[in-house]
C-alpha cells in the first residue's frame, strides 16, 4: 500500500485528514481565485472537497504578513505560525518580485483526433 511520511509508516487518519484539508483549500483557491477565500463569500454552496470536514478546518487561509514574518500551514495537528528561515525569506523575496502569474487553460494538441486507447493513466 501507499506509505506516508518518508515511506516510514502506512497511511494514517492524520494523513487522510491532511489530504482532505489541502484538497478543500485547493478547491477554494481554484474556484474563488484566492487562497484565503471562504466558500460562502464566492460560491453558491460548499465545494465537494470540503464536505464532511470540521468547520474549524475550513477557516480562511491566513495571508502572509510581512511585518510579522510568520506563515500558517494547513495541517490537522499543527496550527502554530511558522517563522521563515533566511533562505525561505530569500525565496519569498524572489517570487514576490516576479511578475503576476495566472492559471492557464489546458492545451491539447490535436485533441479532436486523440485515440483514447493511447492515453496512459
Amino acid at each position: 500500500g501507499f506509505m506516508y511520511n518518508s515511506l516510514a509508516s502506512p497511511w494514517s487518519n492524520i494523513a487522510q485528514a491532511d489530504h482532505r484539508i489541502i484538497n478543500c483549500h485547493y478547491a477554494l483557491m481554484l474556484h474563488c481565485k484566492d487562497p484565503g477565500s471562504m466558500a460562502e463569500t464566492c460560491l453558491p454552496s460548499t465545494p465537494r472537497a470540503c464536505l464532511g470536514l470540521p468547520a474549524a478546518e475550513i477557516q480562511a487561509f491566513h495571508a502572509y504578513d510581512l511585518t510579522l514574518e510568520d506563515r500558517h500551514q494547513l495541517n490537522p495537528r499543527y496550527h502554530e505560525p511558522i517563522i521563515p528561515s533566511v533562505a525561505e525569506r530569500r525565496t519569498c523575496d524572489f517570487w514576490d518580485a516576479a511578475p503576476a502569474m495566472s492559471f492557464h487553460n489546458n492545451r491539447c494538441l490535436n485533441c479532436q483526433v486523440a485515440d483514447m486507447a493511447s492515453f496512459v493513466i
